[in-house]
């Protein structure tokens, strides 16, 4: 693991984790860019992002951002990195190259999660109080649209060879699918009967299936992306509250709040590994 810190003097070039300051930074989201071999942190508490080198665990910067930064992206393709800032209701555009600041694009009430197309430039930012999705042009950062949504979103979700965008809602215990090249919602996928609380969502494009994280009922919700359904759920740990996908692998990875472990899904069977 790796651990925020507040300066790289504090840390040292070794596998070991970097050091962290006497605070808490509170690190919420991370995001990873495999062509610069960078790791971006949000820390909450912070109002700040930890940037590491993933190669010798070492904590290179921490940059000032906004008010309770949560969610975070990196286009690949520009190496500009999007901070998610809910309290003051704005996302940051960050130079990946050098770590500055580019932009600070004011959006809706309380932004929360942060996906990139990187075929169309456009930055997708799910607003959490708003029950909105805003749509920034990367390329000038100015908010070009926005799309009602269902209660509370929290994390999207971008397939960019399929022109998907996916957002999931909290407080609806659902899945918004979004064509973007249309800007509509096309359809609206249950991940359960009564209140499952989803926190987390990732999609799997090479195998067209998405995964919510399900902290209520401590489950991970299979989604055939395809035809919108429900296809399975996984018992994981407790209290799922992120997840991440290894589309080389197949392998379907959870962090669970509840008992501090990650639980490792294999893709092709739906069980844990």
């Amino acid at each position: 693991t790796v651990e925020t810190t507040e300066s790289a003097a504090e840390a040292t070039p070794s596998p070991s984790p970097a050091a962290v300051d006497g605070g808490s930074l509170g690190p919420t989201r991370v995001a990873v860019n495999p062509t610069t071999n960078r790791i971006y942190v949000t820390n909450q508490l912070g109002g700040s992002v930890s940037v590491i080198d993933a190669t010798t665990n070492r904590s290179l910067a921490k940059v000032p951002v906004g008010v309770a930064p949560f969610g975070i992206a990196v286009s690949l393709e520009t190496n500009r990195v999007y901070v998610a800032n809910a309290a003051s209701g704005n996302v940051f555009v960050l130079d990946g190259a050098n770590n500055s600041l580019i932009a600070e694009v004011e959006v809706e009430t309380s932004p929360r999660g942060v996906g990139v197309d990187t075929e169309t430039n456009r930055i997708y930012v799910t607003n959490f109080a708003s029950e909105s999705v805003s749509i920034v042009d990367g390329s000038t950062n100015e908010v070009i649209g926005s799309l009602a949504v269902e209660t509370a979103p929290a994390a999207v979700a971008v397939d960019p060879s399929r022109n998907r965008v996916y957002v999931l809602n909290t407080a609806s215990n659902s899945v918004s699918f979004i064509d973007s090249s249309q800007a509509t919602t096309v359809a609206t996928v249950k991940v359960g009967d009564f209140k499952v609380d989803p926190s987390g969502v990732a999609l799997n494009a090479d195998t067209n299936r998405l995964y919510t994280s399900n902290p209520f009922t401590d489950e991970v919700s299979v989604i055939d992306a395809a035809d919108a359904t429900v296809i399975g759920s996984v018992g994981v740990g407790t209290g799922p509250r992120d997840v991440a996908v290894n589309p080389k692998t197949n392998r379907v990875y959870v962090t669970n709040s509840g008992d501090d472990e990650v639980s490792v899904i294999d893709g092709a069977t739906n069980s844990i590994r």
